[in-house]
Order: structure tokens, then sequence, then C-alpha cells
């Protein structure tokens, strides 16, 4: 087998069990935890997350979608990545009085100052990413990546067993920021160069401007929800939601963005080999759409089932909003592959100035679900991922000369499958009203699957795109999407 076949081969096993470890993870300290928890260390990881987001502020993006990259540019992304984690661990530390103020809250006054140091560590590590992804060592990352969560995994289970409370999921991201670290730079054995002026680093440093303000308004889009909870109704109903939303990213970010460093450089290279990737990117849109309407689907029309099946009954609360966040997942895969044809066109700027539209609308629909409780909040959230989809293919026909009209047909070949098969599935589930967790749940499973591709098959059309689809799927494993 070639290097590619293994690499492509390892990143789709190295996913599947990364999944693994964080459903484990979300399933296994639930059981032990309580929804108060979860809250607290949500409340912190908001400001963690715009602290993640000043570090890098486009940087790691820049490097991985450009066609050629020196090491002396690899080298000042490196130190500025480095400087500035540092700078965002130390702006965390100081300003936990607030936070603990802020949502009167004391313990926040340490949690705050511990979860910092992953800043300060995925910093140093950022650009070791890029480079083992832009070397095409997907191996290497998926190893890492699989061994830092398992072991943090490990620490955090013990340390709930043991009765540290909230403290054992403080712990877990640190240790897995710190293993990852240390394994990848032994592997890459790179040794950044000082840090120079010019080489033409400034203009990757301004597209990495433009992808970080985006970044920016998709981060107060993408929190606000967790900070007007946390502020509102305090940890505990944090909590549900927090357990809630954990879920349903599952799919997405397990699947979604991994495969970011494989598409960006990978379409990169056929751009600049002057190819068109347009054809490729409606295959991969209609794939990814349909694997993640699949997960979504059962999720959705199962959740009243699923969650205390899972979790344990004590986070009934938290099914209202999971099941609201799942149907906003059938958009899922839209968001990303529109992500990826701005970049790929060189569309920074552009957007910057779609999120300028977008991310307000998501902040003023979840303000409007506020006064309908934690599933209002869902359901504000869910209708933008929705309403953002048309509005992103509208610009890309504007700015960027895509046919939208294909994207959006593609995309309706999966998003009307999964809405028939859902209304269907929970009708008859409701009819059934089985006993118990485990048979409606399974049951459900089995009805939305055969629903889904029932109906995507009675399309017009839908028998040869899915077969198309599945002849995607073992060249994306070998990476040989554009030969």
């Amino acid at each position: 087998m070639s290097r590619g076949a293994r690499g492509g081969a390892a990143l789709i096993v190295g996913q599947f069990l990364k999944l693994a470890i964080q459903f484990a993870s979300l399933v296994l300290l639930s059981r032990l935890l309580a929804p108060e928890d979860f809250g607290l260390v949500a409340m912190v990881s908001v400001f963690l997350a715009l602290g993640s987001l000043l570090r890098d502020f486009g940087m790691p993006t820049a490097a991985l979608q450009a066609k050629r990259l020196t090491d002396q540019q690899a080298s000042n992304f490196f130190w500025a990545s480095t400087v500035l984690g540092i700078a965002a661990a130390v702006l965390l530390s100081l300003v936990s009085p607030l936070l603990a103020s802020l949502y009167a809250e004391p313990r926040l006054l340490l949690i705050a100052p511990a979860m910092s140091v992953t800043l300060a560590l995925s910093g140093a590590q950022a650009q070791l990413q890029v480079q083992l992804a832009r070397a095409s060592r997907f191996t290497s990352l998926a190893v890492t990546d699989v061994v830092a969560q398992g072991a943090a995994l490990v620490v955090a289970l013990f340390g709930a067993a043991a009765g540290w409370g909230y403290w054992a999921i403080v712990v877990q991201p640190v240790v897995a920021t710190a293993l990852l670290l240390l394994l990848r730079a032994s592997l890459l054995a790179w040794i950044p160069r000082l840090p120079r002026r010019g080489h033409e680093t400034g203009a990757l440093f301004r597209v990495g401007w433009d992808i970080g303000l985006a970044q920016l308004l998709a981060f107060a889009a993408n929190n606000v929800d967790t900070l007007v909870i946390g502020l509102r109704w305090g940890p505990g109903q944090l909590g549900f939601y927090n357990r809630a939303f954990q879920l349903y990213t599952v799919p997405r970010s397990g699947v979604l963005d991994p495969l970011t460093q494989v598409a960006l450089p990978t379409l990169s290279a056929a751009v600049e080999r002057g190819r068109k990737a347009s054809d490729l990117l409606l295959r991969i849109q209609f794939t990814l759409s349909a694997a993640l309407s699949l997960a979504y689907l059962i999720a959705a029309t199962t959740a009243d089932w699923l969650l205390p099946l899972l979790l344990g009954e004590q986070w009934s609360q938290a099914v209202g909003p999971f099941q609201v966040l799942a149907l906003g997942g059938f958009f899922a895969a839209f968001g990303t592959v529109s992500y990826w044809v701005f970049l790929l066109e060189g569309k920074s700027r552009q957007l910057l100035y779609l999120h300028l539209v977008t991310k307000p609308m998501m902040v003023a629909l979840v303000l409007c679900g506020l006064p309908f409780g934690i599933t209002g909040v869902a359901a504000g959230y869910a209708l933008a991922q929705a309403l953002a989809w048309p509005i992103n293919l509208f610009w890309l026909s504007r700015v960027a000369q895509q046919d939208s009209w294909a994207y959006f047909r593609t995309g309706l070949r999966t998003l009307v499958p999964a809405g028939v098969a859902f209304a269907l599935t929970r009708v008859v589930l409701v009819s059934l009203d089985m006993p118990g967790d485990v048979a409606p749940t399974i049951v459900g499973s089995i009805l939305a699957t055969a629903f889904f591709f029932g109906v995507m098959v009675a399309i017009p059309g839908g028998y040869s795109h899915l077969a198309a689809a599945l002849r995607l799927v073992p060249l994306m494993v070998r990476r040989r999407l554009l030969e």
C-alpha cells in the first residue's frame, strides 16, 4: 500500500477511534458527575474558546491552505502562535476574578487559570499540526490525536471515580493538549527558525487576519447560547444544555473539522495545477451531508429514549435541546463545503463580509429563543444554521462565480429524505408506544435508516448520486480524489 493510501486509511480509522473516545467521554463522565459540574466548566469554556481564537486568529488555516509555505514562513507562524497562546493564557488567568463576579461563582477563580494552560500549550502545537498535514503525515496526526485523547479520558475517569468532581473535567483537556504537543514535537523533529520580517509572511498574515475576523464573528454566534444560559439560569441548566450540545457536535467535529486538514491542501494543489474542484466539491457535499444527516436523523427521532439510555435518567432535561439541535445538524455539511470554496477561491475577505451578515443573525435568533428556556435557545441556533445555507449560496454565486443552484439541488437530495424519514419514523414510534428505552432506540434507528435511503433512492437520480458517493469513499481513504 502506498504512503498516501496508508495515511488516508489511518486518518479514517483514527477519526473513528477519536469519535469513540469522545462518545465514551460523554457517556461515562455524564454518569459519574453532576450537570452542575459540566455547567461550571462550560462557563469558562466560552472564554477559553475566545482565547484560542485570539491565539490563532486564522494563522493555522492560512498556513494550511497556502499553495506554498516556506520554512521561514512556518517558523514565523510558530512563534506568533506560541507568543499569543502564552499571552491569552495569562490574560484569562488575570480576568478570572471578573468571571467569578460575572457568574456569581467563586469556584471559577481557580478553574479559569487551570484551564488557561491549554492555551499556551496549544499555541505551540498549532503549527506542528499544520506541518504534519502539509507533509501528508496523516498517520502521525491520527495516532497522536487518539493517544492523547485516550490518555486524557483515562485520567478524567480516574478523577471522577475518585471524587474530584468538576476538576476531573478541567484536567482532561490539559492532559490531552500537553501530551499532543510532546508527541507531535518528537515525531516532527522540526526546529523553527528565529522569527524574521519579510519572506512574504505579511501576505499570509493578512489572509489569516480576514479568516480570524470571520472566526471571531463565528465565535460570538456559536457561544452566545452558552453565555446567556449561564448568566440567566446558572450552572445547572447550562450543564443540561452543554451535554446536549456536546453530544450534537460529536459527528460534526469528528468528521468535518479533521477533514478540512486533508481537503484544503489537496484541493489547493488541484487548483494550482489548473484543475476545477467544483465537481468534486459537489460529490463531497452529497457524501458528507448524507452521512451526517443519517446520524442526526437517528439522534433526532430516538432522542426521547436515546439520551436516558446513554447518560441516565438524570439528564432528561437535555432531551428537548438535543433533539432540536440534531434537526439543525441536517445542514452541518453545507456550511463547511461553502467555507472551503471561499478559501480555495482566495475570497477570505468575502468570507468575512458574509459572516457580518449570518453571525449577527444567529446571535439574534438565539436571544429570541431565550424566553422559551434551553430548548428555545437550541431552536434559535438550529434555525440560524438552516437560514445561513441559502445566504452562503447566494454569496458564493455573487463573489466566486459558483453554480449555487447545483449545490442547492445536491443539498435537497439529502434534506428531503431526512425530513420525510423523521416525520414517518416519529409517527410509527409514537403509535407503537414501546416500553423501556432500548427497544424504541433500536427500532427507531432501523426505521429512520430504511425511510431515509428509501426516499433518497425514490427521488429521480437519487440512486446514481448514492452510487457515486459510495465510489467516492474509497478514493477519500486512499487520498486519490483528484487523480
